[in-house]
């Protein structure tokens, strides 16, 4: 768990290389986008 926030999540993200983030609100954040689609095809 982090602090709430766009640019807050996204550092942890980075931080722990993480895939995919979100916040309770539901808003949801995904890094390295492309390899997400990729993996969808």
């Amino acid at each position: 768990m982090s602090k709430a926030g766009h640019a807050l999540i996204k550092e942890r993200m980075r931080l722990e290389d993480a895939v995919y983030g979100g916040e309770i609100n539901a808003e949801l954040m995904v890094s390295k986008t492309q390899q997400i689609l990729d993996l969808l095809r």
